[in-house]
């Protein structure tokens, strides 16, 4: 059952809003002086009415003033359902029309119409009103709202109110806990000994006593320390619910009417958005569109200028319909999904509204003609379409666990729940599934394997000489993003036998370093005669102008000799030396003969012993040094020795 209703109060201005709030609950929302000195209502008003059962009606009154219909915005957001109030003796008027327009551009498709002040007029002007509120209603797609006739001074039709409130909760369905916890803040203040309070409308799962919360978009971060509803303490706020929250570790100073709290990471932050628009009929008669137009943008408690861009060429004619870039001065925060209006700035007037997609980021042509087809048909799209269309969008980079909750303000579960048809039929690829830490199209992947494959193809045919690829700069030269993920790929292709891996190295399964007959015999000729000088090989500058004569790349070479032909780089006063490896077992052993019984060996011990110049003495130690079989304190090498040794030592 559910527990509670939140209603909006619409409706022109001075047609009894407030008064028939005081009726039904007793409390008057006019709380500011200059409200009761001029007999309108200028802020946000907020009254609830405790059923029996202990369930609530919670009222937020707004001002019906033509100039505070923004204020009238921010008091909608979130809302459950209106309350649409049309005065008796005036009937539908222009604010009534607009009200009812924003409330229908916010999504609110269920409500009550009250007719009011009937006790001015008499039976024919009544019957006649009611009967034109019921056919405006019916053109307007509200034509299933019930009309009560009121007087909110005598008290006619109240009870008959209060049941139509009571079978409105009853009929509207628990909603399902989609969203996570989030506020759109309509009131900030502060009390003495209390700290910072903020009010809204809660939205989501419940926020609970000591939970962290983000405020957006400043990004702030603060600790609920208590929580009311309709003025009494409670553990945790219930979606629905007019909400107070205490908030420790931020300043009233810093906070404004428009900010929402939320949890952390739950909402994304950007100066620019694509957003889809359902224009009014009025837009048609404000003024032709242009190519670049500026509009009051309301979303949730916030107002922001906008500047609108169309997402392709502009039409010459207001659409009934558009994909839009709508482009802010400062940052705003919000959801895919999320609803706004736009009322045009001069005359100020409710031309359209609709449903934020997804922020801007880094904008290019191709991209937004990809975003163009991509969200076309946006409020047609299920949440597993959209779910597909976003990570193909951001493909083949993919999007992480947190970019998605981010993006969408869903609950981890309302996450898995519509990732889950998705994975299992293949169409999207997520790491640790069901955590979900990153996501990205199976089609990304195979394309992913394609560049990967040819990156290596091209290494392979360029170093023909060399057994594989460095993997990190095979790994920066085609994977779209550095995430773990990748890692998981590249592990998989190895299991499946497309790439081997050795140690750093990678390449191709097929791939084999197969020497030409002629060249095989110049290297093996090379070989021979870096053999025939021992203990200084044979001089890297000459090698390499062998090298060049062959018709093979001399870095090549040098790896090749290295790791397939025996040889190892010997370094001598900064040039380097080609020399058997087979030597350098036998300088390993001469090292630990010479050290039995005394551990360590000098430059003497070592040129006395093979009868080298200082140099070669010293060019062999630092050798031994960098293969980590001596450790060099001052002038002494401490040799560590092989308690086993492999084939061949």
């Amino acid at each position: 059952m559910r527990q509670g209703l939140t209603i909006v109060l619409a409706g022109h201005i001075d047609h009894g809003k407030t008064t028939l709030v005081r009726a039904l609950t007793g409390i008057d929302t006019d709380r500011l002086e200059e409200e009761k000195r001029r007999g309108m209502t200028i802020e946000l008003g907020f009254a609830p009415w405790r059923l029996p059962d202990g369930r609530w009606v919670s009222f937020v009154d707004v001002p019906g003033h033509e100039r505070l219909v923004h204020t009238m915005i921010a008091g909608a957001a979130g809302v459950d359902a209106v309350l649409l109030v049309v005065a008796a003796d005036e009937g539908v008027m222009p604010q009534t029309v607009e009200h009812a327009e924003v409330c229908r551009l916010l999504g609110l498709r269920e409500g009550i119409v009250v007719l009011t002040k009937v006790d001015r007029v008499d039976d024919d002007w009544r019957a006649f009103v009611a009967e034109t509120v019921r056919e405006w209603l019916a053109e307007f797609g509200w034509g299933h709202f019930p009309v009560l006739e009121v007087s909110a001074l005598r008290g006619d039709g109240l009870d008959r109110l209060r049941q139509a409130l009571v079978d409105l909760l009853d009929r509207l369905p628990v909603p399902p806990p989609v969203q996570a916890s989030r506020i759109a803040v309509d009131r900030v203040f502060s009390l003495a000994g209390v700290g910072t309070i903020v009010t809204g409308t809660m939205e989501g799962t419940p926020f609970r006593v000591r939970q962290t919360v983000t405020v957006y978009p400043k990004g702030l971060t603060a600790t609920i320390r208590s929580i009311q509803v309709h003025k009494r303490s409670v553990p945790e706020a219930v979606p629905g619910a007019r909400t107070a929250l205490n908030l420790q570790g931020v300043h009233h100073t810093e906070l404004a009417r428009g900010d929402w709290v939320a949890e952390p990471g739950r909402m994304t932050v950007d100066r620019a958005w694509y957003a889809w628009v359902r224009w009014l009929p009025e837009a048609a008669r404000w003024r032709k569109p242009g190519s670049v137009m500026r509009f009051h943008f309301h979303h949730g408690a916030a107002a922001h200028v906008a500047r609108l861009f169309w997402v392709g060429p502009p039409p010459s004619q207001w659409p009934e319909t558009a994909l839009v870039r709508l482009v802010f001065a400062g940052p705003v925060a919000g959801n895919a999904d999320d609803a706004f209006v736009l009322r045009a700035i001069s005359p100020t007037r409710a031309v359209g509204g609709g449903r934020l997609i997804e922020p801007v980021g880094r904008r290019t042509r191709r991209r937004e003609r990809s975003v163009a087809t991509a969200w076309r048909d946006w409020p047609d799209l299920t949440p597993e379409d959209r779910l597909e269309r976003y990570v193909e969008l951001h493909s083949p980079a993919g999007v992480t666990g947190s970019d998605l909750v981010a993006w969408t303000g869903w609950t981890d579960e309302t996450l898995r729940r519509h990732l889950a048809p998705l994975i299992e039929a293949g169409r999207l690829v997520a790491d640790r599934w069901p955590e979900a830490t990153f996501v990205t199209t199976a089609q990304a992947v195979q394309t992913a394997w394609d560049r990967a494959r040819r990156v290596l193809a091209e290494y392979h045919a360029r170093h023909p000489l060399r057994s594989g690829m460095p993997r990190e700069t095979w790994v920066q030269q085609w994977c779209p993003r550095a995430h773990p993920f990748w890692n998981g790929v590249i592990a998989a292709w190895v299991q499946e036998g497309r790439v081997v891996q050795a140690g750093d190295e990678v390449r191709l399964a097929e791939f084999r370093v197969v020497l030409p007959p002629d060249l095989a015999e110049a290297i093996q000729a090379l070989r021979a005669e870096i053999a025939r000088h021992p203990w200084e090989g044979l001089r890297w500058p000459d090698v390499r102008e062998r090298a060049l004569q062959m018709g093979v790349d001399p870095e090549d070479l040098l790896v090749y000799l290295r790791e397939s032909a025996g040889v190892l780089a010997l370094e001598m006063e900064g040039v380097l030396h080609l020399v058997d490896a087979d030597y350098a077992d036998q300088f390993r052993r001469l090292l630990e003969r010479l050290a039995e019984g005394r551990d360590a060996v000098t430059v003497g011990d070592v040129k006395q012993a093979t009868g080298w110049s200082r140099k070669w003495t010293i060019a062999w130690l630092e050798f031994a040094a960098r293969q980590q079989w001596t450790h060099r304190v001052g002038d002494r090498h401490y040799v560590r020795r092989v308690q086993e040794r492999g084939p061949g030592e």
